[in-house]
């Protein structure tokens, strides 16, 4: 199942004649809610912490694409300057999304900069375990 349809969203689109018309869209609004629930039951996954700590690792399995929220809502959790990243890989029938967020501590200090080469670097021996 889709979280959000877009042929009911595009139907929106069209029919709406004012941009509040577009706002009180049955179909709309009904399309929030299952984002919102959806948000709010994936943020409750817990976050599995590298050996070392610098790297948090949150696994969802959904439907809708609620990674980039999870990810943003985790890394300003995140509040040790060795927190490189939130990772948050979210699984569907079809496909696996990823999001990489760097935590509130690093971009505050500027730390890091070159994460990318950073997880390239550790994903060879990363392993991560329950904190």
């Amino acid at each position: 199942m889709d979280c959000v349809s877009v042929k009911d969203a595009w139907d929106a689109l069209i029919k709406a004649k004012t941009p509040s018309e577009l706002a009180n869209s049955p179909a709309l609004r009904s399309a929030r809610e299952r984002v919102n629930k959806e948000v709010s039951r994936c943020q409750a996954a817990p976050p599995k912490f590298s050996k070392d700590g610098r790297v948090a690792l949150v696994r969802i399995t959904s439907d809708c694409q609620v990674h980039p929220v999870i990810a943003t809502r985790w890394a300003g959790t995140l509040k040790s300057a060795k927190k490189l990243v939130a990772v948050i890989v979210s699984y569907t029938s079809s496909f696996v999304s990823e999001s990489l967020r760097k935590s509130l501590a690093v971009r505050e200090r500027r730390l890091y900069t070159g994460y990318d080469a950073f997880l390239s670097a550790d994903s060879e021996r990363a392993s991560f375990a329950p904190r």
